[in-house]
């Protein structure tokens, strides 16, 4: 049974369009519902006709189903109670009744196979943030008795899974290192009686999302070689009642997108799993009415690959992106008239990052070490001609993630090196190599991806922000690169940003601000405070706004996508 029979099939639960992505989805023990959600409700299927009931919930409950009971009448969910608090684990009943609230502060929690226990996600109180990821928590299933199981100790944990017997859980640790990928994951099992976990599998390109079948094994999802590096597929590895593997792992999918969020039936003849397909794409909007409005977004970047915009010509007449349309990252330009860009840097490696010089003649990128690199090996800074000609290295160093230049008058140049649970600030020049430290601009941080920063046009002020938790309140942090002392910028209403990047004339600031709802607004906030929002993006995910030198234009990316779920039978 560990290899993929010849009676496998594979079809699809769901059929949403990209414009109602399925978020969350679970099937029940006896493989007879699958309840899901999408950004209309929450809503319970039956797998063999597709007849398909919303389920009758409080219209502020915007919850996500996790796990059922054994007695398939009631399942666990989450739900943040407002944009600014952890989730919350909940108890519904699909013969009505209103939901109960079990555990706190919780996240993707498991109920065990006799239904006695919930092993779920939280966080340490001094990491208390909207992620819940920290520590793997158990309760018994009315929601009493909450201890902590295993702490992360700087590193952060999917999802738990319980053994057939109840015995063990497994789930991916995910650990930080200073090179691409920043994050990378291990599947690990714990021995809950001894507390002592083993490491099952540290394959590069695991996800986060696996299952525990009842027949012992072990489903996890694994990425594809380039060129097809954003698609990932599902895996079976056999192990014994100990969680340790036996014999070699089959593939069960051969798919495009990316494959996770896996559920599996009480006698293990059915899975459900989620596929999505991620594409990002560059959209160009103006910038009218003093600033005071946005025109409607223009989709400019027309592949089905990952393209992202992190500058533009001088001119403001071109925008500078990254993608991986032919197969690892490369630079591109493009015109805003343009239906195809133009390639400035080819190569097998990933050239990502790229941003102009302070005299505007040359493009600054990065090139990343290769995926499974060992931790010490350097990110290489590269400067290129924008009019043409062979690249040129400008420095190495280890955990380059981000740099930036000023422009003329000001020659300030600064990058940033990732180190698990910091960010070092560091001036350099492109000519002639690593300048000095900025040990005041220094983070400090628990969250991998809290490190978030741009340098002013004028090179006198670097702006940082970060998710400061759910008791706190997001600020933008003004840093002066000279004398000067620091301003923070309470930005209240919102759960933290997720980008950051100064507008053309310094004034303010392009951030993409989110909430515990699922929705991303981009808004600008002026140095003075205010803060004015634009539009709000449910159904993409939206990423950062890149303004033109003459301040006339944003270069956006947002994401679209097919999200819906799958299942197999016989595998």
């Amino acid at each position: 049974a560990g290899s993929r029979g010849t009676n496998l099939s594979e079809r699809r639960l769901t059929a949403n369009a990209p414009e109602l992505p399925v978020t969350d989805g679970v099937i029940s023990p006896d493989g007879r519902y699958l309840a899901f959600t999408d950004p209309s409700g929450f809503y319970l299927r039956q797998v063999d006709t597709g007849e398909t009931h919303s389920l009758s919930l409080p219209s502020v409950f915007n919850a996500k189903p996790r796990s059922w009971f054994p007695d398939g009448t009631h399942l666990l969910a989450t739900w943040a109670e407002g944009p600014r608090q952890p989730e919350s684990i909940w108890e519904i009943s699909l013969l009505g009744g209103t939901p109960r609230k079990l555990v706190g502060d919780g996240a993707w929690p498991a109920v065990s196979p006799e239904g006695k226990n919930i092993a779920y996600l939280a966080s340490a109180l001094q990491f208390k943030d909207v992620n819940l990821d920290r520590e793997i928590w158990l309760a018994r299933s009315d929601g009493e008795g909450p201890h902590k199981l295993i702490a992360g100790d700087g590193d952060v944990f999917g999802p738990p899974v319980w053994s057939p017997d109840g015995k063990h859980l497994a789930y991916m640790r995910r650990k930080f290192a200073s090179v691409m990928p920043f994050i990378r994951c291990q599947l690990e099992v714990l021995n809950l009686t001894t507390r002592e976990a083993h490491v099952l599998l540290a394959t590069m390109g695991l996800g986060p999302m696996i299952a525990w079948t009842p027949d012992n094994r072990m489903i996890y999802s694994l990425a594809e070689a380039v060129p097809s590096q954003n698609d990932t597929n599902l895996w079976a590895q056999r192990v014994d009642a100990e969680g340790r593997a036996m014999g070699v792992a089959t593939r069960l999918t051969r798919g495009t997108g990316e494959a996770g969020a896996i559920s599996v039936t009480g006698e293990g003849k059915r899975l459900a799993f989620f596929r999505q397909a991620f594409e990002p794409d560059v959209y160009v909007l103006d910038i009218e009415a003093n600033g005071t409005r946005l025109s409607a977004p223009r989709r400019l970047t027309l592949d089905e690959r990952a393209d992202y915009p992190y500058s533009w010509t001088p001119d403001s007449k071109a925008v500078i992106l990254t993608s991986d349309r032919n197969g690892t990252f490369g630079v591109f330009r493009q015109g805003l008239h343009d239906a195809e860009p133009e390639m400035l840097v080819r190569g097998r490696d990933e050239a990502v990052v790229p941003r102009l010089s302070p005299d505007g003649n040359s493009i600054i990128y990065l090139i990343t070490p290769s995926t499974g690199a060992a931790v010490n090996t350097n990110s290489r800074l590269m400067r290129i001609p924008l009019a043409g000609g062979p690249s040129q290295l400008i420095l190495e160093a280890i955990g380059i993630n981000n740099q930036q230049c000023a422009r003329l008058p000001s020659t300030v140049c600064v990058l940033s090196r990732f180190e698990p649970g910091h960010e070092r600030f560091f001036y350099f020049d492109p000519e002639k190599g690593m300048g000095a430290e900025i040990p005041k601009a220094e983070i400090s941080s628990a969250n991998a991806y809290d490190f978030n920063w741009t340098l002013s046009p004028d090179g006198q002020m670097l702006a940082m922000s970060k998710r400061n938790g759910i008791q706190g309140q997001p600020a933008i942090r003004l840093l002066p690169m000279g004398e000067g002392e620091q301003k923070i910028i309470p930005i209240p209403g919102w759960a933290g940003f997720g980008t950051l990047d100064w507008a053309a004339d310094r004034k303010s600031l392009w951030a993409t601000g989110y909430a515990n709802n699922g929705g991303k607004t981009l808004v600008n906030v002026a140095v003075t405070g205010r803060v004015r929002s634009f539009f709000t993006e449910k159904e993409m995910a939206l990423g950062w706004a890149i303004p033109s030198p003459d301040g006339k234009h944003l270069a956006i990316w947002k994401a679209h996508g097919d999200s819906n779920v799958w299942m197999l039978e016989n595998f």
